[in-house]
């Protein structure tokens, strides 16, 4: 197989176990009888199980084969820990940056916000917080309905027909993806006042909510096949690169031409989110230039003429080929990662892993 049918492989072998896993845990949740707590399980579930990549745990399988582990069955359950993980963090990524959508549908806190709309019309209590009743409710479930996939995550890894050490190593690459997934939230909130974000602080700030868990789920596999230092230390470092290649790469979809990140273009500049495009075209714009894109940074009411201006200007000043070139040289340096793994990486995995990071890079999604 070449890697895009390798990808596509792996993709329905994962969603039909996370199916599968899913619906077992949704039989055990408690509930009590309550039909809202039906409800929301149903709900997670369902936005797990949505048309995602799937590349935390096709990371886990290829890393695990990659270290010579010849029965990837006995580990698809527990590759699925990372992957619910991930969608715990989009739940609630959705509700920090206000996002209505997620892969084409409704994020999961709007879909309960049109439940008690629907289920409770007159209700139209304004408070300090929130502007109705409604939006209140859906964020707090929305919150709970993430808290699930948080506890959840952590499961198959504890279920898992592994050694007892193996789990424990499992159990510390969770808690520590959890550690910095919160820092790297503080931090990229603490950026949309801050105007002297550098180029430094946005790595950092990537590595913390991307490139951790992209280490997770990859030291995950090489735990399960067995690796030792030295190859669990290449996949670390390997991980690390392809985050910030993934980041970078979701910077430019999000100026794309319709916008191919599915939230319209140039949603990141209205959110005043310090990408990476941004951060190099203040470093490099005039005073005229620099005042007007600080002015339609983080403006919610700026209009399309206003985000295509400042899109033109992230192409003039060179920071759209800036970050290309970032990212280019961060795949060669993901791919040196691979070759100093000691005894060497299986050839077939190795090479799906160097074509990972320029997929990263080439992806349009």
């Amino acid at each position: 197989m070449d890697f895009l049918e390798t990808i596509e492989y792996y993709q329905k072998i994962i969603s039909k176990a996370l199916e599968g896993y899913l619906n077992q845990k949704l039989k055990e949740l408690p509930s009590f009888g309550n039909s809202f707590v039906k409800i929301q399980h149903q709900l997670f579930s369902r936005y797990c199980l949505r048309n995602g990549k799937r590349l935390r745990p096709i990371l886990t399988l290829m890393a695990y084969r990659a270290v010579g582990g010849k029965n990837e069955k006995s580990i698809l359950m527990p590759a699925l820990a990372f992957e619910l993980f991930h969608n715990y963090t989009l739940i609630h990524d959705d509700i920090y940056d206000e996002d209505e959508k997620r892969r084409g549908e409704w994020s999961n806190h709007i879909l309960l916000q049109r439940w008690f709309e629907k289920k409770y019309p007159k209700s139209s209590l304004v408070n300090a917080l929130y502007k109705n009743s409604a939006t209140r409710f859906g964020v707090v479930a929305g919150i709970i309905n993430g808290k699930y996939l948080h506890a959840l995550s952590s499961l198959p890894i504890l279920e898992a027909d592994v050694s007892r050490e193996k789990k424990l190593a499992g159990i510390k690459l969770y808690q520590d993806v959890s550690i910095y997934d919160n820092t790297g939230q503080a931090i990229d909130l603490a950026f949309e006042q801050d105007f002297k974000v550098t180029e430094k602080d946005y790595y950092n700030m990537v590595l913390c909510k991307t490139g951790q868990l992209f280490k997770a789920a990859t030291e995950w596999g090489a735990i399960l096949g067995g690796a030792n230092a030295s190859q669990k230390e290449a996949f670390r470092k390997y991980a690390e690169e392809i985050s910030i290649v993934f980041q970078i790469k979701d910077d430019l979809l999000d100026i794309a031409s319709g916008g191919e990140k599915g939230r319209g273009i140039g949603s990141d500049i209205k959110k005043g989110k310090k990408t990476l495009l941004i951060i190099h075209a203040l470093g490099q714009a005039d005073a005229k230039k620099k005042k007007f894109i600080l002015g339609v940074l983080g403006n919610q009411g700026a209009g399309e003429a206003e985000i295509k201006k400042v899109i033109g200007w992230l192409v003039d000043l060179g920071s759209v080929d800036f970050c290309r070139k970032k990212a280019l040289g961060r795949v060669a340096a993901a791919n040196a990662c691979l070759e100093r793994a000691r005894p060497a990486l299986r050839a077939q995995a190795k090479q799906f892993f160097k074509d990972l990071a320029r997929f990263m890079l080439e992806r349009n999604r």
